[in-house]
């Protein structure tokens, strides 16, 4: 909501405003007063792409909004229970639109402001979801870890840990189910999210590719690195 309103008074300045106020404000320009024609590239700016625009800004306003409502839209279902995976998908759709709507060659005048101000919002949304998946992942074992301080072992499931040690059985977005988790002969826990793909792999850590780049999101499944070691799960809620 906040990007559109944000998008929204600058179409409005920008309509109100002369070819040379515009020409500053696509630049972001710190100057005071307006643009100093000096250069072809100026009075080309000023004289032709600004008045090109200003003819199509309802075009390049509609689609701003409709490609951030949109996204927002697909992001909301998050919180309906719709998976990661499925969301993502939506979103690259969304990106296909908007790639279409840049192809031709005067697409980056017509829609001026929607190719400077529109943000990659398929990386950020994946971003945000990773960052939330791997935040619950961590709650999720600091409470493994004081099940067992209390109780000398791990649970047999995560259903154990609700209202005593976490307020609810923790989702994962990914797959908009309970985390996958089982215990091991050797007395120590495997807890994961499936990942981006929202494809269950029994808790493979290994890599889809040859790569030497090793982080919870490299693996098949998203697999908690630190399961078996409470004393430093303790000692990180605690700081």
């Amino acid at each position: 909501t906040g990007e559109r309103a944000f998008g929204e008074a600058v179409f409005t300045a920008m309509r109100t405003a002369s070819s040379s106020e515009r020409v500053k404000l696509v630049r972001f320009s710190a100057v005071t007063g307006p643009v100093q024609l000096k250069s072809p590239k100026d009075y080309f700016e000023a004289y032709v792409v600004m008045p090109f625009w200003a003819a199509n800004a309802d075009a390049d306003e509609m689609l701003f909004l409709q490609h951030t409502q949109r996204t927002l839209d697909s992001v909301r279902k998050l919180s309906t229970g719709v998976p990661w995976s499925t969301i993502n998908i939506e979103l690259g759709s969304n990106h296909a639109v908007l790639n279409n709507a840049f192809s031709s060659p005067m697409s980056k005048y017509r829609y001026l402001f929607s190719a400077i101000a529109i943000p990659n919002s398929l990386k950020a949304a994946s971003v945000c979801v990773r960052n939330e998946t791997q935040r619950r992942l961590t709650l999720t074992a600091i409470a493994l870890a004081r099940y067992k301080l209390r109780f000398g072992r791990y649970p047999t499931d995560l259903n154990t840990l609700a209202t005593q040690f976490l307020s609810a059985v923790p989702i994962d977005l990914m797959s908009a189910k309970p985390f996958c988790y089982r215990l091991n002969p050797a007395g120590t826990f495997t807890l994961y999210s499936v990942g981006e793909d929202g494809r269950d792999d029994g808790g493979d850590p290994t890599s889809v590719s040859a790569t030497n780049k090793f982080d919870l999101w490299s693996g098949r499944d998203a697999v908690w690195s630190v399961a078996g070691k409470p004393e430093r799960l303790i000692r990180l809620s605690a700081q």
